[in-house]
This record gives C-alpha cells, structure tokens and sequence, in this order.
C-alpha cells in the first residue's frame, strides 16, 4: 500500500507536500520550450473541494494566467470569477516511488491578494492596502482520486496519506 508523508510546516500550522505539476498535452499539441513540470509546495486543505495553484507558480511552465478560462467559484466570503487548468498532472513520492495523479481540473488563483483597510475613528481614521500571499493547495479532490485515507496526527506533527 504506497503511503505519502506529509511535512509539519510550523511557520503556517499546516501540513504539507512538495509536489511535481505538469499539464498533459496531447503529443499532436506543440507546446513552447518550458519546462514538463515545476516543483510547488502544497499545504493541505480539507475544507476546499478542488486543489489550488498560484498564478507564479504557473507562470513558470509558460502559462499566461490572464490567458486562463475562467468559472463562477464559491467561497467563505461569496462569489468571484476564478481562473483554472485542466488537465493537470501531480507526481508525489510514496514510500514505494513516484506516483502520477491525474486532475482534470485546478483553481488557479493570484500569488498575492489585497484590500483596502480602514482602521481609526473620526479624524484618526488611517486608509491602506493589506496584503497576503497566496499558498498552493491540495484540496479533497486530490483525496478522492487517489481514493486515500488521510491520517493526522496533531500532537506529534504527523500526516499521511494511505492508498
């Protein structure tokens, strides 16, 4: 049975996964001169149905995020028009070797997320831009796929996937 160990990362609080992504391309398709896959960190995310990459991460296989189809998505703070990948492929290493998990589709989102910030009150109010950088995400659809069970251990910063 391959198990696939996740990594503790203590500045964020969560589990992680380096992975491979590439995109499958028919062999009839040209593509550019870029690279099959890029390495990414994902953190795991139980709480999204689809997995997410950022739109850095992308650009490093040659791919152009404002070029990306785009769908109505739904999350905690309402709806937004997302970008997403078909096709997408995820080498992950097991206990027994490589694994290639095929996605038919991802969110692609930006690399970085901001707004507009008000703090104060009446002539102390004080106006800005906060931002936040964006992480890659392993969502259940990952885990669904590969028809694995998720094993996590909180106390001793400890996680695995079993297929």
């Amino acid at each position: 049975m391959p198990i696939i160990s996740l990594e503790w990362d203590q500045s964020t609080r969560l589990f992680r996964l380096p992975v491979l992504v590439g995109i499958k391309v028919p062999s009839a398709v040209k593509t550019p001169a870029t690279p099959p896959f890029i390495k990414a960190m994902f953190y795991l995310d139980t709480g999204s149905g689809i997995s997410a990459v950022t739109d850095g991460e992308i650009s490093k296989l040659g791919i152009d995020y404002n070029s990306l189809p785009t769908q109505q998505l739904a999350g905690v703070g309402g709806f937004t028009q997302g970008h997403f990948l078909t096709n997408v492929t995820f080498t992950v290493f097991t206990n027994v070797g490589p694994e290639t998990v095929n996605l038919p589709k991802i969110n692609v989102m930006p690399s970085e997320i901001s707004k507009k910030v008000e703090t104060g009150r009446g002539i102390y109010k004080r106006r800005g831009t906060q931002s936040a950088k964006m992480i890659c995400l392993l969502g259940i659809d990952f885990l669904e796929t590969i028809k694995g069970v998720l094993n996590l251990d909180f106390v001793n910063k400890k996680g695995e996937i079993s297929y």
